[in-house]
């Protein structure tokens, strides 16, 4: 590699990595056109309707408010990621898996079990942060309370355990990812480059005119899956629309028809180093979008986690659901500390742990390729 590949390389990179601060921006302005749009409308409806969902009237206009933002978030990078996803790197590592009922309920089951057990281990680790960073601690208590996140109610979790899968992984793991991705592989831009990665049709050859019925095109010749026909000359008495076109010559008995599928974008895999690269990349973006230093330290490295589960399947459906299992799992967690504090260490730690092994596990195993490939 050259200095001035090298250097072409940094700048592109760099290119892609102003892009990510750039999806930043875009979801905070977002939250800024909601609050524009309906911030006075929520805070009549968090007075409207506190006491029915039971919580304060100031953390129920929050909860309206980030739902209204949500929705805004939803529209913009769902449509974003639409227009990503066919050319992007997950769309790459989209491969056919096993549907079966056992390896979809080994996919599903090993999520939520990976979901539930990190909730558990994350409220253990915040308590052992409680006895070194006190004062973090209450600010981040502080904050939650004033969210309104820690009441359970139906506004409670249609924000919490639906808004915030959907919106924050179309963000992070989807449109986020994409251009982190971009960022350390600048070399690989054939595959988000439309007109090089549109995928072509197969070529035929060695098959019959009845088997491929040609079209005339502009230069004077007929397409036959992609290979050109001479066309004949109009007859005499004919139209200008009657064009006699040379009849293609059968193949042989024993000829076999080749297929030649030419290859819209044809990369090496990403190493996995780049890969972990763009992941801490979009999970520190997704840290600091989370607002306060305790929630974003463990933010991070479920970000992490996140993207590794995006990379293993090429889908945003199953960081979705863990996403989900993690968040809804915290309005039971009291009870699941009360459980598995019988155990003592064993139960609060050990326990957990092993439930997140063992939901990786099942996870892994039940996202290999179906063998019907």
């Amino acid at each position: 590699m050259t200095r001035a590949d090298a250097w072409g390389r940094v700048v592109r990179g760099a290119g892609w990595l102003a892009a990510c601060a750039g999806v930043v921006a875009v979801y905070l302005a977002s939250s800024v056109v909601a609050y524009l749009l309906v911030g006075s409308l929520c805070s009549l409806l968090g007075e409207a309707t506190a006491s029915a969902l039971g919580m304060e009237a100031g953390g129920a206009a929050n909860m309206y408010l980030t739902l209204a933002m949500q929705l805004v978030s939803l529209v913009v990078f769902g449509l974003w990621w639409r227009w990503l996803r066919p050319r992007s790197f997950l769309a790459s590592r989209m491969v056919p898996l096993d549907h079966t009922h056992a390896a979809t309920a080994r996919r599903v089951g090993g999520i939520v079990l990976l979901g539930v057990g990190l909730q558990v281990l994350i409220s253990f680790m915040l308590s052992l942060v409680a006895i070194f960073f006190p004062a973090s601690i209450e600010e981040y208590a502080g904050v939650m309370e004033e969210s309104g996140t820690n009441v359970f109610n139906v506004l409670s979790v249609v924000v919490v355990a639906l808004g915030a899968p959907l919106t924050e992984e179309l963000t992070c793991r989807g449109v986020m990812l994409e251009f982190a991705l971009r960022a350390v592989c600048p070399e690989w831009r054939a595959r988000w480059r439309r007109s090089e990665c549109r995928p072509k049709p197969p070529v035929a050859v060695g098959v019959t005119q009845e088997d491929c019925p040609a079209s005339l095109s502009t230069d004077g010749t007929s397409s036959c899956g992609g290979l050109p026909t001479p066309v004949g000359p109009a007859g005499a008495a004919g139209s200008a629309e009657a064009v006699v076109l040379e009849t293609a010559k059968p193949a042989d008995a024993g000829q076999v028809a080749e297929v030649i599928t030419p290859k819209p974008c044809a990369e090496a895999p990403v190493p996995w180093k780049r890969f972990a690269v763009a992941a801490a990349v979009q999970a520190l973006a997704f840290a600091w979008l989370h607002g306060n230093i305790v929630q974003g330290a463990y933010a991070f490295v479920i970000g992490l986690i996140f993207a590794t589960v995006a990379w293993r399947t090429g889908r945003l459906r199953y960081n979705m659901l863990l996403h989900l299992s993690i968040n809804l799992s915290s309005y039971a967690l009291s009870a699941l500390l009360d459980v598995l504090s019988w155990g003592g260490t064993f139960g609060v730690v050990i326990v957990p742990a092993a439930a997140c092994a063992v939901g990786a596990w099942l996870f892994w195993r039940g996202s290999e390729l179906s063998a019907c490939v």
